[in-house]
């Protein structure tokens, strides 16, 4: 009996001590060391925008006083206004196209924009020849210059006839005067039997009133053709006069206020519409009407000193002669059926609004 009590006591303590180990928790393990934090990667830098090449095609000079004081200028503020994205390679002194070709050149894609003259292409762009009528009284060429912007974005027909390419400023020359090489030129009579290289479109209708024969001449070609005796006189603005050096081969000067010449800058439509709203948007923030009146007023209004002294410097006896107002008015007297013509003329061609054209233009020049 007592060793059974023994058995079973024995028994319940080891069933105890299993019990006791079982439910014992285990140590904990050592925690493992945090992983070191991953170190950020360094964002990627943005792709710098690609850059736009235009190539731009200028008749005049390098050198020059337009191409340095207006259209380099003008070039630069529309690079930095693209963020250095635009940018040009340029093509002057005719050396992509001539003067006469560059609308047709910009058009076909040879150069992406182009500096056009529109007296070489006296119907294409009739409308806006109201500006060019003789005797309109410009003070400057700033002041032409703001006026022809102001015609281009008022009337959607004027528009209309530069469609085939993009128009991004337009300027205006000062007033012309009269340069010729064999005789001073005073009254109506001397005019007569004069060949002069006179811009297309109203000027060139004036010859018929006045009695001179009117030479459709590229103005880098005029230097040559009056040394030669081809023709015998120009139109001029100082700018051309100093930058042509035309006062080597002249003696006469008349001051008189003949007409003015309009310009723009063209770009061809592939190329413009490449760039993107923004980029188009930047461009026209230096162009448009503020960049018409910067580049008139630096191309043409700037110079007058310089090319005098330029005159004076060559040693040449050119006698200047200031028509008086007396006789101006004979001239515009003579000329009067002009401008009753260019409207009946625009209205012909089927602009029903040509005297308010007429109408808003005289207003602009008389401002």
């Amino acid at each position: 009996m007592k060793r059974k009590i023994v058995f079973y006591s024995l028994i319940v303590i080891l069933i105890s001590s299993l019990l006791i180990i079982g439910c014992t928790p285990s140590a904990p393990s050592a925690p493992s060391a945090p992983s070191a934090p991953s170190a950020p990667s360094a964002p990627s830098a943005p792709a710098a925008p690609k850059t736009i090449t235009w190539k731009y095609n200028d008749q005049n000079p390098e050198p020059g006083w337009g191409a340095q004081n207006a259209a380099i200028p003008l070039m630069k503020k529309i690079t930095d206004a693209t963020n250095g994205v635009l940018q040009f390679e340029n093509y002057f002194g005719q050396s992509l196209t001539k003067g006469i070709d560059a609308w047709e050149g910009t058009k076909s894609g040879i150069a992406d924009m182009s500096w056009c003259f529109f007296g070489y292409w006296g119907g294409m762009t009739s409308l806006m020849s109201v500006q060019s009528l003789p005797f309109t009284p410009w003070g400057n060429s700033k002041h032409a210059s703001a006026a022809c912007w102001k015609l281009y974005e008022e009337f959607p027909e004027i528009q209309e006839q530069f469609k085939e390419n993009k128009i991004i400023i337009i300027w205006s020359t000062e007033p012309y005067f009269l340069i010729t090489t064999k005789k001073q030129v005073k009254t109506l009579d001397d005019m007569k039997g004069l060949k002069l290289r006179v811009i297309g479109g109203p000027p060139t209708a004036m010859a018929e009133y006045i009695g001179f024969s009117a030479m459709n001449v590229p103005m880098p070609d005029t230097y040559e053709n009056m040394q030669k005796g081809v023709i015998d006189g120009m139109g001029t603005v100082w700018e051309a006069f100093y930058t042509f050096k035309t006062y080597e081969v002249i003696n006469y000067i008349t001051v008189l206020p003949m007409y003015t010449g309009y310009f723009a800058w063209a770009v061809n439509w592939d190329s413009w519409n490449a760039l993107s709203p923004e980029l188009q948007e930047q461009v026209m923030s230096v162009c448009g009407a503020k960049g018409s009146e910067e580049y008139g007023y630096n191309m043409f209004d700037t110079i007058k000193g310089k090319a005098i002294e330029a005159m004076k410097e060559s040693g040449r006896d050119i006698t200047t002669y200031d028509l008086p107002a007396d006789e101006l008015k004979k001239w515009q007297n003579k000329i009067q059926p002009i401008y009753d013509k260019w409207i009946s003329d625009r209205e012909g061609e089927g602009f029903s609004n040509a005297q308010k054209i007429y109408d808003r233009c005289q207003e602009l020049a008389n401002q």
